[in-house]
This record gives structure tokens, C-alpha cells and sequence, in this order.
């Protein structure tokens, strides 16, 4: 475990693949995937085009978000300090994701209420 620097932060996903093995990444990176296409259907299905942006927006930012931290971990791209979201520890990031997630839930309350009308 004290092969990689930071990994808590910035390499988490290492060591998440360390500790659950290739299965486990695997199991990740698809949750995360079908995390951004449930956003794509909220966007979809919004109200107003405002609110499909934003969710977009926030389907985008997770998308950003998993792929810059994956290719950083596995030496496919530069080194930043890009969080992979609900899983690096810092608790900005964190309050980020979930006020992200949180907008795309009440859009998406929003577009069944709407729905309903």
C-alpha cells in the first residue's frame, strides 16, 4: 500500500482496485457510467430547457470528473487533482457531488409532477 503517493486523495481509484481487485473496478466504473446515463434520461425528460442544461452540466462534470482521475491512475494522463466524485476523500468534493445529485433529483421530481398535469 505504500507504493503510491496520495492515494487516499488524487489515487483512489488504485487503491480501490488494490482492494477490491479487477471485478470490483470494473463494478465501479460501469456504476458511475450508468449514474451519467440516468442524468442523460433526467435531461431528457426535464421540464424546461434550463433544467435539462443544468443536469447536463452535472452529468458532464461526473463524466469529466471519473475519466481524467481513471486515465491520471492508470497512466494514460497527466497528473492532477481531480477527485473521482463520492469515492477521494475531501469534503468539498463531496458536498459538490451530492448538491449535484440533489439538483438532478429535483429536476427530475420537478418533471414527473409536471408529467402528471
Amino acid at each position: 500500500m505504500q507504493f503510491i503517493p496520495e492515494q487516499h486523495t488524487d489515487f483512489i481509484f488504485s487503491a480501490l482496485g488494490e482492494e477490491i481487485g479487477f471485478l470490483g473496478g470494473i463494478i465501479v466504473v460501469i456504476s458511475f457510467f450508468l449514474l451519467i446515463f440516468r442524468l442523460l434520461n433526467v435531461a431528457r425528460n426535464a421540464h424546461t430547457k434550463f433544467e435539462s442544461l443544468v443536469v447536463i452540466g452535472v452529468a458532464t462534470m461526473f463524466l469529466f470528473q471519473v475519466v481524467v482521475n481513471i486515465f491520471m491512475t492508470i497512466g494514460l494522463g497527466p497528473i492532477t487533482g481531480i477527485p473521482l466524485p463520492f469515492m477521494s476523500y475531501g469534503r468539498t468534493a463531496l458536498l459538490v457531488c451530492f448538491s449535484a445529485v440533489g439538483m438532478c433529483l429535483s429536476v427530475s421530481r420537478r418533471a414527473k409532477l409536471f408529467k402528471k398535469n
